[in-house]
């Protein structure tokens, strides 16, 4: 890949671990301190998950699943990708799903920037970029479906003024 090219460089792999190069100094702990913020922020957004779709109980037990997982404990104290490429995937899942339930834009866009920086860990968050954009795809189409009578109507509406216009 060119080096020139901005995706050829994963700058959110980097930057948090310079972050904390800068706030704590050179040091093991400083350069995994962004996978152990994001193997935290996993149990938390994995609890959320849970409390989303069943309640309290559920969101406890999947909050305690992940945190006993045994690959996740393991990636977590070491420089990497896994753990803040799950955490940023699993928070973008989220704040769509937020968005889906309460039609509120800010969860919409959080969920687009955490894509982007999604992307900006890994190549492979086009796996999760694919599954929102189909999520996203059915549901506009599935309220265009709902709304067709006044999308048609207000379509109409628009020809027959431009028509009135061009005349």
């Amino acid at each position: 890949m060119n080096p020139g090219y901005i995706f050829s460089l994963r700058v959110m792999q980097f930057a948090p671990i310079a972050f904390f190069y800068a706030i704590f100094g050179v040091h093991t702990y400083s350069a995994s301190a962004w996978d152990i913020f994001s193997y935290l922020g996993t149990i938390i957004v994995t609890f959320l998950l849970g409390k989303f779709f069943y309640n309290e109980k559920a969101g406890l037990f999947a909050a305690f699943t992940i945190s006993v997982f045994p690959l996740v404990t393991k990636y977590a104290v070491t420089t990497g990708e896994d753990p803040p490429l799950m955490f940023i995937s699993s928070l973008t899942i989220l704040m769509l799903l937020y968005g889906m339930k309460s039609h509120k834009a800010r969860y919409y866009t959080a969920s687009g920037l955490l894509l982007i920086v999604d992307w900006l860990i890994s190549y492979e968050a086009g796996v999760i970029i694919a599954f929102v954009l189909i999520i996203a795809l059915y549901y506009s189409i599935k309220r265009l479906y709902e709304h067709r009578k006044h999308f048609l109507h207000s379509i109409s509406k628009s020809f027959r003024e431009i028509a009135k216009a061009l005349l």
